[in-house]
């Protein structure tokens, strides 16, 4: 089986993180109200705390296409490429994975969307949002977490959120989704 089927595959089956789910809706619609691309987007929280499935969902939400790279698996000039190329969102898994010079790739992306190659500025094609996350909020240099419009950070779950996490893993599991 997939892990990928235990995931939510809807915002409202995204178990706990009202506040969360809240701010990231009200900045997701606004969006989609003004027919522009979300901003970008740094999600910080412990490993197993849904944020690539919130990810998944907020492209979801946001009606845009989804592509994901978890960091530490391609070169540069590959990940360069991939950001000029991508269109809808961009998922940064482990971001914290990137070396500092890597990380600072990313500062005109965030701010001026362009990707500042050799030769010189490569403009993003399509638009793009990038949803970037961390386990580890210290590896992630300052100036980079705060070109993020939109940070939000994990709260703790509940037991009663985790005892309804776990019931709905099981009921998948065992329906064969």
């Amino acid at each position: 089986m997939e892990a990928t089927t235990l995931r939510p595959q809807t915002w409202d089956a995204f178990i706990g993180q009202p506040k969360m789910k809240k701010r990231l809706e009200t900045h997701i619609d606004a969006a989609n109200e003004r027919d522009d691309q979300l901003e970008h987007v740094l999600l910080l929280g412990p490993a197993g705390s849904g944020k690539t499935s919130l990810a998944e969902l907020i492209a979801e939400k946001h009606d845009s296409l989804f592509t994901s790279i978890i960091m530490g698996q391609m070169k540069l000039s590959m990940l360069q490429d991939v950001i000029i190329n991508t269109s809808g969102v961009l998922f940064l898994d482990e971001v914290h994975k990137l070396k500092p010079a890597e990380q600072e790739m990313l500062l005109p992306v965030l701010l001026d969307g362009y990707v500042q190659m050799p030769y010189g500025r490569e403009y993003l094609r399509y638009p793009l949002t990038i949803i970037a996350a961390t386990t580890e909020r210290e590896k992630v240099l300052r100036t980079i977490r705060e070109r993020f419009k939109i940070r939000p950070e994990f709260e703790p779950y509940t037991d009663e959120d985790m005892t309804k996490i776990l019931w709905n893993m099981n009921t998948r599991s065992e329906c064969g989704l």
